[in-house]
């Protein structure tokens, strides 16, 4: 077995990303770069160490590939729902809700019967007078996924009571939709900040130029995930401007954007 600490967590999604874009970025606002390479990154969730208490929050692990295509190859033998042994340098800390840490191997799949018994078996449901009924992810059950128009436009709406209680989270969604105009404008242009120029300079190729309005439109809002303390991820498709990458714009209600990536 690799040395280090052994991770056991159930995998969530799978996404994996060009290191050189992280870089530019970073280059720029300071961040640490990542080694040459593509990152793979797997949210598992829930996770334990070395077969002890399933924990409930997020565990986002990254492992850096050679190429997209050995990250390709990781990402299609580890699929969502399967059990997974891994090492990671550093030892995560079981008390923060969601954290990043970086893995050195991924071992195979693993049993465990404690986090297998994590999720219930029948998914429960959660209504708000305002946003409608929302049902309980049967991999994730502290996510209670619905529907809403955000902007004008029709998007997933996913409540977390991973730090709180639904009525706080949707209390929260409902603020987030009472300016949705505002918001929603703020999250592309954030995006617009931290991307045009990359993909003028890497992704353009030979599509026509497009003026700030027309390449913020072509970004199409999906869905928007809110918690009970105001945190807020909300996720874009790229209408193919970074050939059919999604952009994550993290942030809570009080403090605005803090973070933008783009994801594989």
């Amino acid at each position: 077995m690799s040395q280090g600490h052994r991770i056991i967590g159930r995998i969530d999604t799978t996404s994996i990303a060009d290191n050189a874009l992280h870089n530019h970025v970073a280059a720029k606002t300071g961040q640490p770069l990542k080694p040459d390479g593509w990152t793979l990154t797997l949210v598992l969730h829930p996770w334990s160490e070395a077969k002890g208490e399933a924990l409930g929050g997020r565990l986002l692990g990254e492992i850096t590939c050679s190429d997209r295509q050995e990250g390709e190859r990781l990402s299609s033998a580890f699929q969502p729902g399967s059990f997974i042994s891994a090492t990671a340098a550093t030892a995560p800390a079981p008390d923060q809700q969601s954290q990043r840490i970086e893995l050195t191997a991924i071992e195979g799949e693993a049993d465990d019967p404690l986090l297998a018994a994590f999720a219930p078996d029948t998914p429960q449901t959660f209504t708000h007078t305002d946003l409608g009924t929302f049902r309980q992810d049967a991999r994730l059950p502290d996510l209670f996924e619905g529907s809403a128009t955000f902007a004008g436009r029709a998007i997933g709406l996913v409540l977390s009571n991973e730090v709180g209680s639904l009525d706080e989270a949707a209390r929260h969604a409902a603020a987030l939709m009472s300016k949705a105009t505002l918001w929603d404008a703020e999250w592309r242009e954030r995006i617009h900040q931290h991307y045009y120029q990359i993909w003028e300079e890497s992704w353009r190729e030979n599509e026509d130029a497009l003026s700030k309005s027309d390449w913020m439109a072509r970004l199409v809002l999906e869905s928007l995930e809110v918690d009970a303390d105001g945190q807020f991820v909300a996720w874009f498709a790229d209408e193919d401007l970074f050939w059919g990458h999604s952009m994550e714009v993290t942030g809570s209600i009080d403090e605005g954007v803090k973070r933008v990536t783009m994801m594989g």
